[in-house]
């Protein structure tokens, strides 16, 4: 009995340090994107824009780093777990609040 299938199997293993590349070629080959701007520098960007438009949207706050929307989210979130930021209200009608 011949055995087929119309399938295959892929394994990829990733070496633990992976995770800790800080390439610098802008996220488009696996890299970060937050790696061009030290973090503490974006992390104080974004909290200026907030001060400047509290209803600023991570979407604009990415445009206008040129950063992807995603490395937003990360900053945004690492401030708010550390309390340097909150943000009131619903998606559409809410604002920033800087804490620190």
């Amino acid at each position: 009995m011949k055995l087929t299938h119309d399938y295959f199997v892929t394994r990829i293993f990733i070496h633990g340090d992976f995770y800790d590349y800080g390439g610098s070629d802008g996220g488009e080959n696996g890299g970060s994107t937050t790696s061009k701007i030290p973090i503490t520098e974006v992390q104080g960007q974004i909290v200026k824009m907030m001060l400047s438009n509290p209803h600023i949207t991570k979407k604009e706050i990415a445009e206008n780093l040129k950063l992807s929307v995603d490395g937003i989210r990360y900053h945004i979130k690492k401030m708010t777990e550390s309390g340097t930021i909150r943000y009131f209200g619903t998606s559409r009608n809410g604002h920033w609040e800087v804490l620190r």
